[in-house]
């Protein structure tokens, strides 16, 4: 197995957030976006292809972080092109694959 058959399904939840009544992990809006950033980067580095998708998340500004993360992805990440259409995520070529 190389690092081309590797997919990451990433579950971005955000019942971390402080105030959320059933995470309780106190986590910032601001640590929401980090963490996402994080994980981009570590799928861009290994060139693994990555699927979002949104899950738990009970406080009332739960939304709001979710537009802004996935905001802050698309422009740091580069994931529209200019045309308004998607781009692939910048993948590095790792030296075994």
């Amino acid at each position: 197995m190389t690092c081309r058959d590797l997919h990451d399904f990433r579950l971005a939840g955000t019942d971390i957030l402080a105030g959320d009544p059933l995470g309780n992990m106190k986590v910032s809006a601001a640590g929401v976006a980090s963490r996402d950033e994080m994980v981009f980067h570590a799928a861009a580095d290994a060139g693994v292809p990555i699927c979002m998708v949104l899950s738990g998340g009970y406080a009332r500004n739960n939304y709001r972080v979710v537009a802004a993360s996935l905001a802050n992805l698309l422009r740091k990440f580069r994931l529209v092109g200019e045309d308004g259409g998607p781009q692939p995520l910048r993948r590095h070529v790792c030296g075994g694959c």
